[in-house]
């Protein structure tokens, strides 16, 4: 069953979305912000209030001084009925986090492994991930929901495991029905604007690059405002700039992340701008391409990237036939595991569109 994209069920998911990142708010505020017909407004207030997940927070200060009428009672989330988990994985370990629907992490472990995570089998990771899983899914309370767990993936790396089918048998060990995938780029994104950031600010669409370990993307969309927004996985990494550059394990040279990583952190200011101009010439193609206007670069190698390369990032890309702005996100790793948690949350309100079958916030017993 699909739900119509005015459907009640999708006017359920922008109130749910706007109350986790604005609360508390007034119901008039979700009707003016989401054009959405007071009276509506009140009636799936008042139903998701029934369903406990949200609740009253007491009267709102009055607008513009107003005196008289009934006092504006806002409304918040009621974080402790739902939550979800998320494992981000990198090339030798992975961290498990549980989230509430703030974003708030409440539980979190690491693992590292003694040798690189291609060279694992399946069933080992599988094994080491459960117990991880078992952990974290016992500190749920008693009388909440895990929702349900999302996987944050490196990329091409490494290239013999199937990601879907590890899902898939991890579904099947937990009995847990809802399991998503992502690549770590789209959870660092998804992260940031679970966390309050909003990337888009006034563009319908950017790309989100994140440096880690390599250098991962996103195309995030949005329709209108007050729609959720999309996240798109973009291989940036394995973008050739180089032809004569260092070999990349993916077979290839010169890709991105390999010339980049070569230069972040080295401290010169003549590589500084090297590397700045290398990463620009990279996402500036991709960026004019897909007509994408606005960059925003974030991640945890970036307190490594001297402001001479972020300099000279910007003047790569501001190239005035075409311009592209680029902002600095104040996305980090710990985004980038509350991503992988919330790729739960953002399908369950996504799923109201019809995207996936059936009323999945709250979840079906």
């Amino acid at each position: 069953m699909s739900t119509s994209h005015t459907g009640r069920a999708y006017h359920e998911a922008l109130i749910l979305d706007f109350v986790r990142r604005k609360a508390p708010v007034g119901r008039s505020d979700l009707s003016l912000a989401l054009g959405l017909n007071p009276a509506a407004v009140g009636n799936i207030v008042a139903r998701l209030i029934g369903l406990g997940l949200v609740r009253e927070t007491g009267p709102l200060p009055s607008r513009g001084g107003a005196r008289g009428g009934r006092p504006r009672v806002g409304v918040e989330l009621a974080e402790s009925t739902c939550y979800a988990g998320g494992v981000l994985f990198w090339r030798s370990g992975f961290v498990a986090t549980l989230i509430d629907p703030k974003g708030a992490i409440t539980g979190a472990l690491s693992e590292k492994f003694a040798r690189p995570l291609a060279t694992l089998s399946a069933g080992t990771l599988r094994h080491r991930v459960l117990a991880a899983m078992g952990s974290l899914g016992g500190q749920v309370p008693p009388l909440a929901t895990l929702l349900g767990w999302g996987l944050g993936t490196p990329g091409w790396y490494p290239r013999d495991l199937n990601w879907a089918s590890f899902a898939a048998d991890l579904s099947a060990s937990t009995a847990v029905s809802r399991m998503y995938v992502a690549n770590n780029a789209v959870a660092a994104a998804l992260g940031a604007w679970f966390a309050g950031e909003d990337l888009l600010e006034h563009d319908e669409r950017i790309l989100f690059v994140y440096l880690g370990g390599g250098v991962g993307g996103s195309v995030v969309t949005r329709a209108r405002a007050g729609d959720l927004p999309s996240f798109t996985s973009v291989e940036l990494g394995h973008i050739g700039i180089d032809p004569n550059g260092p070999p990349c394990y993916c077979g290839s040279r010169g890709c991105l992340e390999q010339v980049v990583g070569s230069l972040v952190g080295n401290g010169e200011c003549g590589r500084d701008e090297q590397l700045g101009r290398a990463l620009g010439y990279g996402l500036r193609n991709l960026a004019v391409a897909l007509d994408i206007p606005t960059v925003v670069v974030g991640g945890k190698s970036l307190w490594l990237v001297h402001p001479h390369a972020l300099n000279a990032l910007a003047a790569t890309m501001g190239q005035p036939l075409k311009p592209v702005h680029v902002r600095v996100s104040r996305a980090t790793y710990d985004m980038q595991a509350v991503g992988a948690a919330a790729l739960v949350f953002h399908r369950y309100l996504a799923a109201a569109t019809g995207e996936t079958p059936g009323g999945l916030w709250p979840p079906s017993a």
